[in-house]
This record gives C-alpha cells, structure tokens and sequence, in this order.
C-alpha cells in the first residue's frame, strides 16, 4: 500500500506544478460533457414522428375477409404507421400510385372472402414501387402478417375438424 501512496505523491507533485496540464485535466471533461451534453441532448430526448404511410386500398369484395382485413389495418396500433385511401376503382388507385400521393395499393379481388375463409390469402393484391424504401417494407410485412395469420387459422380449423373436435 505503501507503493500506491509514493506513486501517487509523485504523481500529484507532478501534475501540481504543470499548471497548464492541471487546468486542462480539469477543464476538459466539463468542456467535453457540456458540448457533446449540448449537441446530443436534444437528439435523445427527441421521440421521432412519422406521418402515416398513405395506402390506396380498392375493395371489390364486401365479406368477412375484407371486413377482417380493414379491422387490422384500422386498428389503434396501427393509426399512426398507416393511412388507409380509399379508391373506388383501380385506375384511380393507380394514377395516386403513379402521382405518389399513396405509396402502395392493396386490393382484392371479388371473391377475396370465401378464399379467406379457406385459409387462402391468394384473392389479396399488393401493388408496391421498387425502391425497397422503409413505408415499402412496412406495408409489404402488414400484409404478410395478415396472410400468414389467415392461413395458420384455417389450418387449425381443418386440422381440428379433421380429427372430429369440431
């Protein structure tokens, strides 16, 4: 112990006459924290917003898949990540498309219930750009989910009805 003492009474006697080292040994982490404390606080404290990604949505179908459909994407949690538009025919979904005032279109075809109830999700059309950009990627995993979701549930009804539980 008696090492750690002499090394760090020399060290101290070092430091104390280099007067310019000791102001800065001293003064640089309060400069440093205040500058970088300054530049970053803001962005660390700051909750990032995005505007709701514009999705054209064209419904030729008027069953429980559709209604099923515009539940999850109406959904509370989903609010803010998606804006759904409503088109009337698909030309019109496209020409926003085209425009960029929607960054994507779903739609489904006319018999988009009766495959949804069983567990096909082939009746629901995406329309995306090729820029492979974030608001692309969300929509394209919102539709999955719902398929994958679709799917799975209807295996399990037939699976169950199969081994006589229904």
């Amino acid at each position: 112990m008696s090492g750690f003492r002499a090394v760090f009474a020399t060290t101290f006697r070092r430091q104390w006459r280099d007067k310019g080292g000791l102001f800065m040994m001293m003064a640089f982490p309060i400069i440093l924290v205040l500058v970088l404390g300054t530049a970053l606080g803001s962005a660390m404290d700051a909750v990032p917003s995005f505007d709701p990604i514009p999705l054209a949505v064209v419904f030729w179908d008027e069953g429980e898949g559709r209604q099923r459909l515009e539940a999850m994407l109406r959904h509370e949690r989903l609010r803010d990540l998606v804006a759904l538009v409503p088109f009337d025919t698909m030309e019109e979904a496209r020409t926003a498309f085209e425009d960029r005032e929607v960054h994507a279109i779903l739609h489904t075809d006319p018999d988009f219930s009766e495959r949804f109830a069983q567990g096909d999700g082939s009746g629901l059309h995406l329309v995306l750009d090729k820029s492979g950009n974030l608001s692309v990627i969300v929509v394209r995993s919102l539709v999955q989910a719902f398929t994958y979701r679709a799917t799975a549930v209807s295996t399990l009804f037939a699976e169950a009805a199969a081994q006589g539980r229904l």
